[in-house]
């Protein structure tokens, strides 16, 4: 079996389309529907936003109830990612759902803001999910969730530096030291020759992301969708972003959630034909 089409909607993004009745927060949640050749579809949802209540709320217009969704994939623990895990849950009344993530989707998270600590990891205990419904498969390794969808597990830092700046683990001895994000991972769509990667931060880095995706896919990388962690960089990195970019025969270059404003503009100018600006609401279907 073969994947031929995937239809994508982001259900949760920071801002909105102008599309009526859709809600939205800081944060991100995406719907994969994804069509095999033999005619089966999967409903994959990757992540859940801040609370789940733009989440439940856009689903609901868009037709799918919670406990039609077949696998839910956190692409790493921070809290904008996994916040709606509880709502989700329980708006699927005790139907059991496989949660698939890195090892480390429990562990601490913290971050640093104008001298402030927050703590921004998983907001609900594993035992709590589970006994809402959640069964976790937590792996740092590729995984095929079904034919032509992968779970990319730990991406490596073969090709780059990580984006993780401001963002705290706890150490061996008990301290507060910089977070690497082991734990960031993306989904990969593998369509015939291509394959099309979706993202949740990127704090993997862009440049360990695509050369990680084409490494595992072994297709050329045609998308890049999802958070890419791009605040805030320097003039040099954007740079370095940008040359990455352009050794790929991108199709779709959309950068979402913590992609930041500032860059968007660079990215419209540089990949005219592949950049788009989707925001909650919007749709994709692929292959293009």
């Amino acid at each position: 079996m073969e994947l031929v089409e995937a239809r994508l909607t982001v259900l949760v993004d920071n801002a909105s389309t102008f599309i009526d009745g859709r809600i939205t927060e800081y944060g991100f949640s995406m719907l994969i529907e994804a069509r095999l050749d033999n005619g089966d579809s999967t409903l994959i949802l990757m992540d859940t936003g801040q609370t789940g209540r733009p989440l439940l709320h856009n689903l609901e217009l868009e037709g799918v109830s919670p406990k039609e969704i077949d696998y839910l994939v956190f692409s790493h623990r921070h809290s904008d990612h996994t916040g709606g895990l509880r709502r989700f849950l329980e708006a699927r009344k005790g139907k059991p759902v496989p949660v698939i993530a890195h090892t480390s989707l429990f562990e601490p998270s913290f971050a640093i803001v104008n001298d402030r600590l927050y703590e921004i990891g998983m907001p609900i205990s594993r035992e709590e999910a589970e006994k809402l419904g959640a069964r976790f498969i937590l792996t740092s390794r590729p995984l095929n969730i079904v034919p032509g969808v992968t779970f990319s597990g730990e991406v490596p830092s073969r090709w780059g530096p990580r984006h993780t700046k401001l963002v705290y683990r706890v150490s061996d001895d008990g301290g507060l030291i910089e977070d690497d994000m082991r734990d960031d991972a993306f989904l990969a769509l593998t369509i015939g020759s291509e394959a099309y990667i979706i993202t949740g931060c990127g704090h993997a880095g862009v440049e360990n992301i695509l050369g990680y995706a084409a490494e595992i896919t072994g297709k050329k990388i045609a998308g890049l969708m999802g958070g890419l962690h791009l605040y805030g960089i320097t003039k040099d990195r954007e740079e370095e972003i940008i040359e990455s970019l352009r050794q790929h025969p991108l199709k779709i270059l959309a950068g979402m959630h913590c992609t930041g404003p500032f860059i968007q503009k660079r990215l419209r100018d540089e990949f005219p034909k592949a950049y788009k600006l989707i925001m909650t609401g919007g749709k994709i279907r692929l292959p293009l």
